[in-house]
């Protein structure tokens, strides 16, 4: 069976997402009412693109739809021609940008409202820009809503020249179509404490360690080991799938069929045996135990994380490595200018990751890092437009300085610790010596740079973010062992096509 606080977040998140669809599609049928009642048409004037002789006058407000204070943050500390207005809006080339701060428990169903409306709106009520994160990035760029960057903005590949280019292929849907830009780039690394090391191998040396990890063979041997030894070789039975996920090459959905592909397969194999032999405390990621796993009385080895979600959980007063709002307990050195003004941002993540950070009661100088099996990425935050926008210029410069300032982006990684988008800026950081408190003096910087150099996105769809949630959790039964694989996949079949029954084979019934 599920985990019980497995069972009970995921019950949570489908309700969520039942919901989250039924809203939408009301308020989808509400937009069409209201722009009948109102007798409102679709802008005469629709934005076009920009290689083209057609111009036009921006609009009066650019929105922004956001979940936190992040991008308004790094603007106001580090561009000199945002001038910041009032605690929602700020003004750039004579245009209000209005923030539109969403909790991120209702950012996603409310953005998608007012995606599915946009067209009803007036001109300055439109969406303009939004932001997707990495878990939801494949929803979004395989839809409608989302502009392409290249040919409908005018956006400039040149931009993309130092960025890493996973996080290109990731903002990249299926026809190729680029549709989000990033100013954080988020490489996976293995994560260990530094003193349990010592004790299952013998020594905390990052090659040494990467050496006993190299891959998933590898991997497993050392979990044998570590658990001989009274160590767990990782906290709950997810924490691997996003790493072995780092090797697949094609969606979820290819061809209109859903097919789970080998390395999710092998992941679901693989978590099987580290459960049977007690490798794992079987924690929920996040939870209260996972989160004592990672802090000073936990015995577990190590944890596959992104460059994101360690800055994320590392962070005091929160942020989640997005760049605004965040102090800097990672270094011990003391705070520029930048710092500190990051450091009086507000940011509606703070106290989540406050509590995080505390919870885990972290081990300070007891971490280190290194590849691990398989090289990955998971989480970032992406900037995208609306097709409706009526500021395509300045919508246009926000995506090139945010994406192509590499003066901005390697400040803003000083300041903040934060592994950002810009090649240049990054391995002028891992060369740099480090003073890190963390991860005793270990530089992070090279160990991810490392990563993001050789990480690689598959194609996605639209089905993905869903699907992959549906597989971990219909195969749990099977990683507990109490179904065979081929019942947890059938399983795993019957809720996808109940979810979305135009993926169903006619001959369904008969070939599971």
């Amino acid at each position: 069976m599920f985990h019980p606080d497995q069972e009970e977040a995921a019950e949570q998140g489908e309700a969520a997402d039942n919901a989250a669809e039924e809203k939408t599609g009301e308020a989808a049928a509400e937009g069409e009412e209201a722009a009948q009642q109102d007798g409102k048409q679709n802008d005469a004037e629709s934005v076009k693109d920009p290689s083209t002789s057609y111009t036009r006058k921006e609009g009066a407000v650019l929105n922004i739809f956001t979940w936190d204070s992040s991008l308004r943050g790094i603007l106001q500390t580090y561009n000199d021609e945002y001038e910041e207005l009032t605690a929602d809006e700020g003004k750039m080339d004579g245009v209000t940008i209005r923030w539109h701060e969403i909790g991120p428990d209702e950012y996603q169903e409310e953005l998608d409202k007012q995606l599915l409306r946009n067209n009803y709106f007036e001109t300055d009520d439109k969406v303009d820009i939004y932001l997707v994160d990495g878990d939801s990035l494949s929803k979004y760029i395989n839809t409608e809503f989302s502009m392409d960057l290249v040919k409908g903005l005018g956006f400039s590949e040149n931009t993309l020249s130092d960025q890493f280019p996973f996080t290109v292929q990731a903002a990249t849907n299926g026809d190729g179509i680029l549709k989000g830009v990033s100013w954080i780039a988020s490489p996976g690394v293995f994560l260990y404490r530094r003193s349990i090391a010592q004790q299952v191998f013998g020594t905390d040396d990052p090659a040494t360690v990467q050496a006993a990890v190299e891959d998933w063979d590898q991997f497993a041997a050392s979990a044998a080991t570590a658990n001989a030894k009274g160590y767990k070789m990782v906290s709950g039975i997810d924490d691997s799938y996003y790493a072995f996920r780092g090797a697949s090459e094609r969606p979820w959905v290819l061809n209109g069929e859903v097919l789970p592909d080998e390395s999710a397969l092998r992941w679901a194999d693989q978590t099987r045996a580290i459960y049977a032999g007690g490798f794992t405390n079987d924690t929920f990621y996040k939870g209260k135990n996972w989160m004592r796993d990672l802090g000073v009385t936990g015995n577990v080895l190590g944890f596959f994380l992104s460059a994101y979600e360690i800055r994320q959980l590392t962070s005091e007063d929160g942020a989640g490595g997005s760049g605004a709002g965040i102090g800097l307990p990672i270094v011990n050195s003391d705070s520029t200018d930048g710092g500190e003004a990051l450091q009086s941002g507000q940011n509606s993540a703070s106290s989540e990751a406050s509590k995080l950070a505390a919870q885990a009661n972290l081990a300070y100088g007891d971490y280190a890092m290194c590849l691990g099996p398989q090289v990955y990425a998971r989480g970032g935050i992406w900037m995208m437009v609306s097709p409706d926008t009526d500021n395509p210029a300045l919508a246009k410069k926000l995506l090139e300085y945010m994406a192509g300032d590499t003066a901005m982006l390697e400040q803003l990684a000083r300041d903040g610790q934060i592994f950002t988008n810009s090649r240049t800026a990054m391995v002028k950081m891992a060369r740099e010596q480090t003073n890190s408190v963390l991860f005793n003096d270990q530089n992070q910087f090279a160990v991810y740079l490392e990563s993001a150099e050789k990480a690689a996105v598959g194609p996605t769809s639209v089905y993905d973010n869903k699907l992959g949630y549906l597989f971990r959790r219909r195969m749990s039964d099977y990683i507990y062992g109490n179904m065979s694989r081929e019942e947890a996949l059938d399983w795993f079949y019957t809720r996808a096509w109940e979810e979305y029954p135009i993926l169903k084979p006619e001959d369904a019934q008969t070939q599971r």
